[in-house]
């Protein structure tokens, strides 16, 4: 039986395995949210009708490499390109069949 890539199931595995792929990408602020592991990140994804919406959460230790408010010039270059990669999602995230990525 060929997989539909219209079907939600479909859509979430390429992108479960997209995300998979990344080196670690999250907002790289310094919060507080209690224990954590390093290396290892949460990706909520909810499918409704024809729409999608990620919720993507990481230490920033994983992300920028430290988990302070970022303070020297390569600490805040590194935090700037990282949100540059995650507010480029149609660089590292596709949609088959025909979706748009915003």
């Amino acid at each position: 039986m060929k997989k539909n890539p219209t079907q939600p199931s479909y859509l979430l595995t390429k992108l479960v395995l997209a995300m998979a792929m990344l080196p670690g990408l999250a907002a790289a602020q310094s919060e507080n949210h209690g224990a954590h592991v390093h290396g290892l990140a949460e990706l909520m994804v909810v499918a409704e009708d024809n729409t999608l919406e990620l919720e993507f959460t990481s230490p920033a230790m994983s992300i920028a490499g430290f988990e302070h408010p970022a303070s020297t010039p390569e600490q805040k270059a590194n935090v700037k390109k990282a949100k540059e990669k995650l507010n480029a999602v149609s660089t590292w995230l596709t949609l088959e069949g025909g979706g748009s990525v915003r």
